[in-house]
């Protein structure tokens, strides 16, 4: 059954037409369908497991299950069971091999390959792989059983931080997930500074406290980063230094607690602040943007409906190119279709090539579902010279199986079942395309960072007001105070004016 039923009814802008299509089921039905073949479902297996979320669980669930089957073979396997357990990752990364393979001939470019989820696939498979080879080829002899476990070991941290690429799905941890990005973004910076500043003390102090060569090779000029984490316990340095060095290399120790300690980890921290008050709500646009790629990837023909490594003969076929349809009359004569790609959510492009056979009669051609029958409302040769031609099917139900049959009834041509060649309905973007979409969606994340909301202007101006208000009520209560006393000592005044007017009269009056 093609295509999807994300491809069918997501991208139709009839919405009569696409409420009249839509295919409701409750979940309890889903499930039931694992245990009965009762044909009251109306979606087949294959169409709910197309829908790009369902493959986003069952791809997640898949990418899971063989990062713990992997950690479990790196800890606990030995034996028989180390055995069994490295020929099922072997396959598992055949089968994630192949469809990197697969994604990059779709994206036919390395930069529009690449990006940070792919970076990490390409590195965990190959060390993957040559670590199953290293081991099953070369120890004993060549290399020891721990080192290869090392090299495995190691590989476990990309591994387990590929499982992000699920969170992308959810916005609240696909949220977090593009602040903690800001943050690490902000920390490699900051590890700049940071290098700076303790391989400085580092190399100031390890010639005074360690005056031999070889001391000095075992210390190492390290010990300064770990500074930050708390106070540094050096051993083995030499006690014999004449009181101003003690009193230098004690003030340089002092220096560094404070610059790592305090300094910089106050500066750090006052960064990630920053950064997560700013991502705050662009790291939602940059999510919104993300879940539509991954939407789109899982959409794509490269992400199969079963999932890895139950897909490897789906990725080696598509490979290899798998057998075309024909439309067989006899020997002779037959119909070959090369291509079937979905040009909208009812409409359908098929390409033919025709041997033995009348060009022609291709206006004949009839694409059938249920029962219903049509001919091509376009036909365009491919070619004047050659017996191809492209027909164009309009207002057809794609969620239905449908069959072709060359030159129509009667003309001996058998039917043959079609299946389209894309899980999605849009054509292949070109590479100009891919950069365009690129560009705008940076532009719209560059300018929404630019305007401010209106939520967010409004509630910056009643800050703002509220602090001037706050500081005229001050203002106000200060010379209101300062009104009061002038009051008090001109009360003050005018009580030792009276009283010495009193006095004076008293004098100016003499006794007779």
């Amino acid at each position: 059954v093609t295509p999807t039923p994300f491809a069918v009814f997501a991208f139709d802008k009839d919405e009569q037409r696409r409420q009249a299509n839509k295919v409701m089921e409750p979940y309890h039905q889903i499930f039931l369908r694992f245990f009965t073949s009762s044909s009251r479902h109306q979606l087949s297996l294959r169409d709910l497991s197309s829908i790009p979320r369902v493959k986003a669980l069952t791809h997640g669930g898949s990418r899971v299950i063989f990062v713990l089957l992997y950690s479990h073979f790196v800890l606990f396997s030995a034996g028989y069971e180390a055995l069994l357990e490295s020929c099922v990752l072997l396959l598992w990364g055949i089968s994630l091999a192949l469809i990197e393979v697969l994604q990059f001939q779709a994206k036919g470019s390395i930069g529009q390959y690449m990006n940070i989820w792919n970076g990490l696939d390409v590195i965990l498979i190959l060390t993957l792989l040559i670590g199953l080879l290293l081991w099953w080829f070369l120890v004993p002899w060549a290399l020891s059983e721990q080192t290869v476990n090392s090299f495995h070991a190691l590989n476990l941290l990309p591994c387990y931080v590929r499982i992000l690429q699920i969170f992308e799905l959810s916005e609240y941890f696909g949220t977090l997930l593009f602040t903690v990005f800001g943050m690490a973004q902000d920390t490699t910076q900051f590890l700049v500074l940071l290098g700076i500043i303790s391989l400085g003390f580092s190399c100031s102090l390890t010639p005074i406290l360690y005056p031999s060569r070889s001391a000095r090779w075992s210390q190492g000029v390290t010990w300064g980063f770990w500074a930050i984490f708390g106070d540094v316990n050096l051993e083995g340095t030499e006690e014999d230094l004449h009181w101003t060095v003690k009193i230098c290399v004690s003030f340089l120790q002092y220096l560094l607690s404070l610059a790592s300690n305090v300094l910089l980890v106050n500066l750090l921290i006052a960064m990630l602040n920053d950064t997560y008050v700013a991502n705050k709500d662009s790291s939602k646009r940059e999510w919104a943007f993300n879940r539509v790629d991954a939407v789109l990837e899982f959409a794509s023909p490269e992400a199969h409906i079963l999932p890895p490594p139950l897909d490897i003969l789906v990725s080696i076929r598509h490979l290899c190119g798998a057998a075309k349809p024909v439309s067989r009359k006899d020997q002779l004569h037959y119909c070959t279709l090369t291509s079937v790609v979905p040009l909208g959510p009812h409409e359908v492009e098929i390409t033919i090539d025709v041997k033995g056979g009348d060009i022609q009669a291709a206006d004949s051609s009839l694409l059938a579902w249920e029962d219903v029958t049509m001919v091509p409302d376009e036909v365009t040769p491919v070619d004047k010279t050659c017996n191809s031609a492209v027909l164009v099917y309009r207002n057809v139900v794609l969620c239905k199986p449908l069959h072709f049959t060359f030159a129509g009834k009667g003309s001996g041509y058998e039917m043959v079942q079609v299946s389209l060649d894309e899980d999605s309905w849009t054509r292949p973007l070109t590479r100009v395309e891919q950069r365009h979409i690129a560009f705008v969606q940076q532009e719209v994340l560059e300018q929404e960072a630019d305007v401010e909301p209106l939520e967010q202007r409004n509630e910056a101006l009643v800050v703002e007001t509220n602090q001037k208000m706050s500081l005229a009520v001050d203002e106000i209560t200060r010379l209101s105070k300062n009104v009061a006393d002038l009051a008090k000592q001109l009360q003050h005044q005018v009580e030792k004016t009276n009283a010495l007017q009193d006095e004076m009269r008293q004098l100016s009056v003499k006794p007779e």
